[in-house]
């Protein structure tokens, strides 16, 4: 296996002084260039100093720590660029739901595009006890204004650490109508009332029917007419 020489030999500058192995020795010595800096690794050779990471490193080190992202949007530029420059001038790049090529000035730009959208697998699971189950608390587990079964904002993954991602309901992974859902969803929240209302209604259409089923009956036996 083949491997690239190193550059030089590493070197560490912070506050204005320059660090360096001579003889296996650590040796010490002014840098008037780092006075005021932060570390700083370096490759040296001879008086010649060479920073170990390029900006677009460091920018990504600093952009990746700390989260599950493998990737940023300069180095997605820069591998973009360097296919464009090899003859893949359509090349491009799919993360979180979006599609993302370079611009007519060479800038980084998000699309929606059928190659981008989300590939779902549907998943298995063990059967849970009744009262976890969905729906054991009423219907409004999933038909109301707040439900997650059918609103929760699905966001787009990938291993590119950027904003410009896909956000989707749940609902359009189901194929259902989204509005239909809500406005469902909302008459869930008056259903009491309804109610209510419709048994007040039979009540009222009740003590009607049974006046009328008196007055016929009266008439019937001619105890209506008789009072007359």
């Amino acid at each position: 296996m083949l491997t690239e020489a190193a550059p030089g030999e590493p070197a560490l500058r912070f506050k204005g002084f320059l660090y360096r192995l001579v003889d296996g020795f650590l040796d010490k010595m002014e840098n008037a260039e780092a006075a005021g800096t932060g570390p700083e690794w370096l490759w040296a050779a001879g008086e010649t100093l060479r920073p170990m990471l390029s900006e677009a490193d460091k920018n990504a080190v600093l952009t990746l720590t700390g989260t599950d992202r493998r990737l940023t949007e300069t180095q997605v530029s820069l591998v973009l660029e360097a296919l464009a420059r090899g003859g893949r001038a359509n090349a491009v790049y799919v993360s979180g739901g979006k599609l993302f090529r370079l611009d007519k000035k060479n800038r980084l730009e998000a699309l929606d595009d059928p190659a981008a959208d989300p590939v779902a697998w549907p998943v298995a699971h063990e059967v849970r006890p009744a009262r976890q189950a969905l729906g054991w608390n009423g219907c409004t587990d999933c038909h109301s204004l707040s439900s997650k079964f059918f609103f929760a904002r699905v966001d787009g993954q990938g291993p590119l650490r950027t904003e410009k991602i896909s956000r989707r309901p749940a609902s359009s992974y189901m194929g259902v109508d989204n509005l239909y859902h809500r406005l469902f969803g909302l008459s869930y929240a008056g259903r009491p009332y309804f109610k209510i209302l419709l048994g007040a209604a039979a009540l009222v259409i009740g003590a009607v029917l049974l006046a009328a089923l008196v007055l016929a009956a009266g008439r019937l036996s001619g105890l209506i007419e008789k009072r007359k």
